[in-house]
């Protein structure tokens, strides 16, 4: 059985989560293992570790979109651009070591910044190399590479946009794949609406919005919510509160209004299912939260209230281009563009039909393709 090694990281929730989409499809046919790039195989040269020991700059990345300090964030993906330069021949040898030792027959990334670097150590070991970017930008992927034999890539959507990056960087177009992004299977079940509500005893006349700000953006979750509830709509709020549950206690002081109800999860696996039954999506302008709506056909408001990742900040123009959504740039904003989709049937139903007219691959019979190709 062909070994197959999948670099990730736990840098924010994407990366993790179409890791788990590519091992649902693969785990039948082939071996695959699974390690955080930048916590394990490159770990003796973190910069974070000299300082405090059981900590990685991951920690730090992590902290800062918690934070909502994406001015930090930026600044950290920069300075890692040049470390991780000056440091390039570094990692090369431990890169080099990790593959002696786990003697892989495929390489997937679905990280940014290293590729080059990565891929530089496959062409010298033969081992063929997949990048399954988790950024309708890949940008971050790209950087400083050079694509030769024995390396795909692959593309969400073909939507010249997105195309026009690959372009910039001189990839050639046999090199891409389009694929459709790497969410997993649960996004492609058909779903029992009237079962889910009444699971999570929601009353067939409200409008259903769903705040998905992950463990980043809990005190953005609890400034919608406050803001939601002094709406004059029959609403029901489900807010997912990711790992983070620090506002749990919070959300359930507030008063609710007689016509607005609420529920609060935790780290869930159905997201799928609570996007099923939603009206309204608010969310942040995470690529894998974005395509997950865009794959239910589900309407958004991004949200945009502080500076944006540089590598996000194209999903807004994508989704606002594409009729997917509007952009949220103040709390205060939100009540009257929740209003306008819900009481204006021809905008909302325009919105709707755009997402269901935009053209989604599946991604789990072409990562399939893709292999037997390499194979």
């Amino acid at each position: 059985m062909k070994k197959i090694l999948i670099l990730s990281c736990d840098s924010g929730g994407g990366h993790i989560s179409a890791t788990k989409a590519i091992k649902e499809y693969l785990d039948r046919d082939y071996f695959i293992m699974e390690v955080d790039f930048f916590g394990t195989i490159i770990q003796a040269i973190d910069p974070l570790r000299f300082i405090k020991k059981n900590r990685k700059s991951e920690d730090l990345y992590n902290y800062f979109l918690q934070k909502k300090w994406p001015f930090f964030t930026n600044i950290l993906y920069h300075c890692s651009l040049v470390y991780f330069y000056i440091l390039k021949k570094s990692i090369k040898k431990l890169v080099r070591s990790y593959f002696d030792n786990v003697k892989p027959d495929l390489i997937i990334s679905d990280i940014p910044i290293i590729n080059s670097y990565v891929y530089e150590v496959c062409k010298e070991k033969k081992i063929p190399f997949l990048i399954v970017p988790t950024d309708l930008n890949p940008s971050t992927f790209l950087k400083n590479f050079t694509i030769q034999e024995d390396c795909l890539i692959t593309l969400a959507f073909d939507d010249k946009s997105i195309k026009d990056y690959f372009d910039y960087f001189k990839i050639p177009k046999e090199k891409l794949i389009l694929t459709g992004f790497p969410i997993r299977k649960q996004f492609f079940e058909s779903k029992d609406i009237q079962v889910i509500k009444d699971n999570y005893q929601i009353s067939a006349d409200k409008k259903i919005i769903l705040i998905l700000m992950g463990a980043a953006g809990s005190k953005a979750s609890l400034l919608y919510v406050q803001e939601l509830l002094t709406n004059s709509l029959p609403l029901h709020v489900i807010v997912c509160l990711g790992k983070n549950e620090k506002i749990r206690k919070d959300l359930m002081s507030l008063p609710l209004p007689p016509s607005i109800s609420m529920t609060i999860v935790g780290h869930i696996e159905n997201i799928s299912d609570l996007m099923a039954i939603s009206d309204i999506c608010i969310t942040k302008c995470g690529t894998v939260s974005v395509c997950e709506a865009i794959y239910m056909n589900l309407p958004m408001l991004l949200d945009n209230t502080s500076i944006p990742l540089k590598w996000e900040k194209f999903n807004i123009n994508f989704v606002t281009m594409h009729n997917f959504g509007f952009e949220i740039q103040s709390y205060t904003h939100v009540n009257s563009l929740v209003i306008s989709l819900l009481t204006d049937k021809l905008l909302y139903d325009s919105m709707k039909n755009s997402l269901k007219s935009f053209h989604k691959e599946f991604f789990g019979t072409h990562i399939k393709n893709i292999l037997h190709y390499f194979f």
